[in-house]
């Protein structure tokens, strides 16, 4: 999850330019575009708080779960919110989403190629975000520590982009027909080795150590405390106040 917010928040600093700004200000529309973009840089920091304290979490419950094993009791559940955290940083994702997808469509900051390759994203009912939300949570199921194949969803946004129908007809009739599985989505969806967060044993601390140590989730939030930085940099430069607060019964800003 973290991965796809990374990829659209590179996009994001990338598109406020100073022809971008200038083109929003012509038309009228700056006021909108600093909205969006301050709600996305909201959304931005929240996701990494909520991820800072998932890590937290499952940091400081390590000993807690080691020395349970030693006392004989390698069933006894470690109760933590991540499972509530995960819920929340796919609702910020979503809305993150959704903000991205109104510069593209409706102020038309993003360059057609760069708005193309949001496909595979926000297009139809069954999309990345579908994908995930059902990989994290989805009835009678476990909740899951799921992570995104950078390289694919890379790979599968220039499919999008390209001038090649056939490809993106065939990334189209992947999506649509995902639950039997193809070459284009496997593997896009990486599961993490605990089994069920709302489920986590003592015994289990030797996953909890592993998903730690490998650092990936780490990695990713400083990117995005990166992003987030330079994003507000940019705010900053070229937004004033009455260009980034909400009117008065906007409902941009509701998850």
């Amino acid at each position: 999850m973290l991965e796809l917010l990374k990829i659209l928040a590179e996009m994001l600093t990338k598109s406020i330019s100073p022809e971008a700004i200038a083109k929003a200000r012509r038309t009228k529309k700056l006021s909108d575009m600093g909205t969006d973009v301050f709600l996305m840089y909201s959304d931005l920091n929240n996701v990494l708080v909520y991820g800072r304290r998932i890590l937290d979490e499952l940091e400081s419950g390590i000993p807690w779960m080691r020395r349970k094993v030693q006392e004989g009791e390698p069933s006894r559940i470690y109760w933590h919110s991540i499972a509530f955290e995960l819920k929340q940083q796919l609702s910020l994702l979503k809305h993150f989403t959704s903000a991205f997808a109104r510069l593209s469509l409706e102020l038309q900051v993003l360059e057609p190629e760069v708005a193309m390759g949001l496909a595979p994203i926000i297009a139809g009912k069954i999309n990345v975000l579908t994908l995930l939300a059902n990989a994290i949570s989805r009835p009678n199921a476990p909740t899951r520590l799921v992570s995104l194949d950078e390289r694919k969803m890379r790979a599968l946004m220039a499919m999008a982009s390209s001038n090649d129908l056939q490809q993106r007809d065939a990334l189209y009739d992947a999506f649509r027909s995902f639950r039997f599985g193809g070459p284009l989505l496997d593997g896009l969806i990486v599961y993490e080795g605990i089994p069920d967060v709302t489920q986590i044993s003592a015994s289990q601390f030797p996953l909890v150590e592993a998903y730690l140590k490998s650092g990936k989730a780490k990695e990713a939030l400083d990117e995005l405390e990166r992003l987030a930085h330079l994003l507000r940099v940019s705010i900053e430069k070229n937004f004033s106040i009455q260009d980034i607060l909400l009117n008065v019964g906007d409902g941009r800003g509701a998850l």
